[in-house]
């Protein structure tokens, strides 16, 4: 089963991995995944951002002005998604805190 496993930073990025993964992880019809979001430590504090993908894992450029605390994707009540492995699993909703 595809499953977000960690969330870490180290400089100004943000590395999120995960376990189960057949392949690698593909954005469908785009470039980027899509309903992903830094947050601070104040809960209106999310962002959406365009992680990067890298084999089993997102990167994340973290923007000049934030301080992330954690990291989710698929939020919300109707989130728009295109994050899967190449066995056509799709990511599932999560919120990790992100770890130094």
């Amino acid at each position: 089963m595809l499953m977000p496993k960690t969330a870490t930073i180290g400089g100004n990025w943000v590395s999120v991995s995960f376990s189960g993964i057949e392949g690698r992880l593909t954005a469908q019809g785009g470039a980027y995944g899509l309903g992903v979001e830094l947050c601070g430590t104040d809960p209106n504090s999310c962002h959406f951002v365009l992680p990067r993908l890298d084999g089993n894992r997102m990167v994340i450029e973290v923007p000049a002005e934030m301080q992330p605390s954690r990291v989710r994707h698929a939020w919300s009540d109707a989130p728009v998604v295109n994050l899967y492995d190449e066995g056509g699993m799709p990511v599932p909703g999560f919120e990790l805190e992100i770890t130094r």
